[in-house]
């Protein structure tokens, strides 16, 4: 989505603005490459660009000359199961590669349990017993992300190459809090899929640990003062 705000040169991204230019450009009767350029136009002369998630802001930095502020919208919170009959929510931050072989894998462990690949469209209706991230948390969708299990007391295990998490962490001058847990206190993280399925058959036998550590995660998040903050920094 592109908004802009009145009165002031600030434009405010949720998505890359490019994305289904066709088929404006086919509903304003435009030209589609004089709508992108029209669209680049008031990118590269907006006083502000802020964007809310990755996507939009790897869309667009390349494009303007002063680097596009980087924010988030507050977590939604995921549903936890009351009970141990929950599903498990599997969020593949990879290639599908990576999905199809963590999947199998669990369903020929765990033929009794239940894995559900992330859909947005049910994610946020349905009560998880946990999540398991594959690789580094880069979704910006609502119940994808690290923030949203926090927020509802799901516990999260996470399998990433400890490797290619700290150049990343070179790369980026820090900010993993939001793209990997921190084991023991705000997830379970694993460097491969035999510590994964370890540490989630003992949390199958026992869930309180996870729980517990899901606990910790949710006293270090807060929604409403999370909006205030983002409201207050986009209409500054």
């Amino acid at each position: 989505m592109l908004a802009f705000a009145p009165y002031r040169a600030r434009v405010v991204l949720t998505s890359d603005p490019f994305i289904g230019t066709e088929a404006l450009a086919q509903l304003l009767e435009l030209d589609v490459d004089l709508l992108r350029v029209r669209l680049h136009d008031a990118l590269i002369s907006a006083d502000r660009v802020v964007c809310l998630g990755g996507p939009a802001f790897d869309a667009v930095a390349p494009l303007v000359s002063r680097k596009p502020e980087d924010r988030m919208f507050p977590p939604t919170a995921l549903n936890a199961s009351p009970t141990a009959k929950g599903a498990i929510l599997v969020v593949n931050n990879e290639d599908e590669a990576a999905l199809q072989e963590l999947m199998s894998l669990l369903v020929e462990t765990f033929p009794l349990e239940e894995f559900c690949a992330f859909d947005p469209a049910t994610a946020l209706d349905t009560a998880w017993k946990a999540v398991v991230q594959i690789g580094v948390a880069c979704s910006s969708m609502p119940g994808a992300r690290l923030s949203d299990a926090w927020a509802g007391n799901v516990p999260v295990l996470q399998i990433v190459d400890r490797t290619s998490l700290m150049a990343r962490n070179r790369r980026q001058g820090g900010g993993l809090s939001e793209v990997a847990v921190e084991h023991g206190k705000t997830g379970l993280l694993f460097s491969g899929t035999e510590e994964l399925v370890s540490a989630l058959r003992d949390l199958l036998l026992d869930p309180l640990p996870a729980r517990s550590v899901a606990r910790g995660a949710r006293r270090r998040i807060d929604p409403a003062a999370q909006w205030d903050i983002l409201l207050k920094a986009v209409l500054q």
